[in-house]
């Protein structure tokens, strides 16, 4: 590992497939996710919409999210 990298991830392969699997299952907002796993909001939104663990997160995976995301923002909360 090249100089001055960081050596350690909060989240385990393991967590980032699981918390795949809990958004598309259930009500989870990010924020709800990041308590759960002690990282941020912004860690989920990454890891989510594929800009972070890329290698790890599949293409199939991130289609589903993807129509997830677009489901609930069209949904009406009032």
């Amino acid at each position: 590992m090249p100089e001055g990298c960081r050596n350690y991830f909060i989240l385990s392969i393991e967590d980032v497939g699981e918390i795949c699997e809990l958004f598309l299952k259930g009500n989870w907002s990010y924020a709800d996710l990041g308590k759960r796993f002690n990282v941020s909001r912004h860690t989920i939104s990454s890891l989510l919409t594929g800009r972070s663990w890329k290698g790890v997160i599949t293409t199939e995976q991130l289609t589903a999210i993807a129509r997830v995301r677009e489901g609930r923002r069209d949904f009406n909360w009032r």
